[in-house]
């Protein structure tokens, strides 16, 4: 039974080391370290994203002033504005000689009106009607056909029509029983119908 009394030994040996070690203080020892180094690690994290923070805040702050201390595009340099001050001035006299020769021009127009208004004058004063005799009938059958009436020959009363908007003829005979109004009112409607 030699194995034995060796496992028995073994088994008070370690008993005897179990009894002067508290595993349980050893854990709350590690645990304690544990979170404090989880503790340690956010904070450093926060510190890590604060300082990320400030340094974009610094970096935009940087751009913009480097963007305020350059002189922006839109702004001309100072060759180029002195270039486009000669340019305007340039601009500024040919439009005063342009004024100059439209105001010439408008001397000669004024002119060439005050011409005609005496023309028209003259005109107006002759007697056209006084020289030739007009045969109003005549004029008024005339307007009649252009404005798109014509009275059928041989048909008393009778007339044609034609229509405004569609160009249709439409025939039409005056009636004497119905009122003037009534028959005026037809023809207006047959000239801008779609009959």
């Amino acid at each position: 039974m030699a194995p034995s009394a060796t496992v028995q030994e073994h088994v008070d040996v370690i008993s005897q080391v179990i009894s002067l070690v508290d595993y349980h203080a050893d854990l709350r020892t590690v645990k304690n370290a544990t979170e404090r180094m989880k503790a340690r690690q956010a904070a450093r994290e926060r510190e890590s994203d604060d300082n990320r923070a400030t340094l974009r805040t610094l970096s935009r702050q940087l751009e913009s002033s480097r963007a305020a201390a350059t002189r922006p595009s839109s702004v001309p340099s100072q060759q180029a504005h002195s270039e486009s001050l000669i340019a305007a001035d340039a601009t500024k006299f040919q439009l005063a000689k342009s004024i100059k020769d439209e105001e010439g021009n408008v001397a000669q127009m004024e002119a060439e009106v005050e011409r005609l208004k005496d023309e028209l004058g003259k005109l107006e004063a002759w007697d056209v009607e006084g020289e030739w005799e007009v045969d109003s009938y005549t004029m008024r059958l005339k307007v009649m056909h252009d404005l798109g009436f014509e009275f059928v020959p041989g048909a008393e009363g009778r007339m044609l029509i034609r229509s405004d908007i569609d160009k249709a003829v439409h025939s039409f005979d005056y009636d004497p029983n119905t009122s003037r109004v009534a028959n005026v009112n037809e023809v207006w409607r047959l000239a801008g119908s779609h009959v």
